[in-house]
C-alpha cells in the first residue's frame, strides 16, 4: 500500500474511505483495511501534497483536501447505497464534515485521535527529528514514525517556511470543527489516546452526550502506536461496523 492511493471497487452496496492525518498516510490504515471482506469497496485516499517532496506539501492546502475528499463522496455516491468512513487526525475534520452533508449516505463513522484541542508534547517533536535524522532504530517507534510521515524530507530549512499556512489552516480547522462534530447524527465511534502526543485528550469535551457517539479512551496508545490489544478493539469495533450493514 505504501504512501499512495489504494482502490478497490466492487459490485456491492457499501465501501469504506479511509481519511488519514496531516502529513499522514494511507499506511496508516493497514490493521483496518486487510479486515475488510472482498466484497465491499474500499478507497484509501492520499491527499494531495502528501507522498511527495517539502514544497509539494507546502503548496497543497486545506481547502484542496476538502475538495479532494468532497470528489471522492461524489464518486462513491454513484457508486455505492452507503460509506462507512474512517478518519485518523486531521482526517476525522473531512469524515464529520461529509457526515454532517451526506447523512443518508455515511453509514457510520469511525474516528481515531479526534484533534478537537491540540497539544503538541516535546516527546512528539523529538520522534519528529529523530525520524527526520534516520536516529531511530528498528523499534516500534522507528517504524511507526517512518510510515506515519508520508513526506520527504530535506535539509532545505527555507523550504518548511511554506508549511506555516497548513499549520495555521490546521490549527483553525480544530477550532471550526468543535461546533461540527455537535451536528453529526449517525452512528460515531471515537478512539482517543490517552498518551497521545499531538492530541489533548480534552477533545473529547466536545463531543456532544448523545446516543449516536461511542467513545472509547485508548490507555496505552499514542498518535502513530497502538497498544496491540487496544488495536484488537479498534478492528474488532470496524468489524462490527461492517457485519451490521451486511
Amino acid at each position: 500500500m505504501a504512501h499512495k492511493t489504494y482502490i478497490r471497487h466492487t459490485d456491492g452496496d457499501l465501501a469504506v474511505l479511509f481519511l488519514h492525518g496531516f502529513l499522514g498516510s494511507p499506511e496508516h490504515f493497514e490493521p483496518l483495511v486487510k479486515e475488510i471482506p472482498e466484497g465491499i469497496g474500499v478507497y484509501n485516499l492520499l491527499l494531495a501534497g502528501h507522498g511527495k517532496t517539502v514544497r509539494d506539501f507546502g503548496k497543497a492546502s486545506m481547502q484542496q483536501w476538502k475538495q479532494q475528499v468532497e470528489d471522492v463522496m461524489k464518486e462513491l455516491e454513484q457508486r455505492y447505497r452507503k460509506v462507512i468512513i474512517v478518519g485518523h487526525s486531521m482526517g476525522t475534520f473531512f469524515a464529520m464534515e461529509q457526515a454532517v452533508k451526506r447523512p443518508e449516505l455515511v453509514e457510520s463513522l469511525l474516528l481515531l485521535q479526534t484533534p478537537l484541542k491540540i497539544f503538541v508534547k516535546p516527546i512528539s517533536v523529538i520522534n519528529t527529528l529523530k525520524s527526520f535524522f534516520s536516529l531511530f532504530g528498528e523499534d516500534e517507534v522507528g517504524r511507526a514514525y517512518r510510515n506515519a510521515h508520508s513526506v520527504k524530507l530535506n535539509f532545505k530549512l527555507w523550504e518548511y517556511i511554506t508549511w506555516i499556512p497548513r499549520y495555521s489552516e490546521l490549527f483553525r480547522a480544530s477550532a471550526e470543527h468543535r461546533k461540527t462534530v455537535t451536528r453529526v447524527t449517525v452512528p460515531c465511534y471515537i478512539f482517543q489516546s490517552k498518551r497521545d502526543e499531538m492530541v489533548s485528550l480534552k477533545s473529547l469535551q466536545f463531543v456532544p452526550e448523545q446516543e449516536n457517539f461511542h467513545i472509547h479512551v485508548l490507555e496505552q496508545s499514542a498518535h502513530f502506536i497502538y497498544d496491540v490489544q487496544e488495536m484488537k478493539s479498534i478492528q474488532e469495533c470496524f468489524c462490527k461496523l461492517i457485519k451490521q450493514r451486511l
